[in-house]
Order: structure tokens, then sequence, then C-alpha cells
């Protein structure tokens, strides 16, 4: 489900990486200039003009770190955020 301009990834290890694309997964999708994934440990570094997407919410600055697994996200910079009510989710 994802695309870049280059994409690595170990079906073992489940882990990967995309240069200049898009990552989509089942909670967290998003975009960057890379885009380092462990698919295993739930965790992805979004780096260079990153926009993510978590429950509808939107992030969007330099470097974003999601923590999938224990549900947290660290944003590094300057940063926006878009985000809309609980009860407007469908």
């Amino acid at each position: 489900k994802s695309i870049g301009k280059e994409l690595y990834y170990n079906d073992k290890t489940k882990v990967g990486k995309i240069i200049d694309g898009d990552f989509k997964g089942e909670k967290v999708e998003g975009q960057a200039d890379k885009v380092d994934f462990n698919l295993e440990k739930k965790s992805y570094i979004f780096t260079g003009n990153a926009e993510v997407i978590i429950n509808g919410s939107t992030l969007k600055s330099q470097r974003i770190d999601v923590d999938d697994l224990n549900k947290k996200a660290n944003i590094y910079g300057k940063y926006t955020i878009y985000c809309i009510r609980p009860d407007q989710t469908s």
C-alpha cells in the first residue's frame, strides 16, 4: 500500500524504508522525504516535509515519530496539527 521513489522492505524483520513517498498502514498513513518503519513494533519515523494522519487528525512538521503500539507521536520542530472532534468520526 506504500509507494515512493525508492522502497526497501525486509519481509523477515518487517523493517522498511520509503524515499520520497507515501506510507499507508492500518491506522497510520502519511508522506515524507523519508519514512522508516517497523511493522512488527508499529513504529514509524517520517522525516522531511512530513505529513501524518492518525485517527483522522493531521500532523505536519519536519519530523514526526509515531509509536502506534503505545499510541504516542513525537513532533520535532515547528508543527501544525489539524484535529477532528471525536463526534465527527464515522
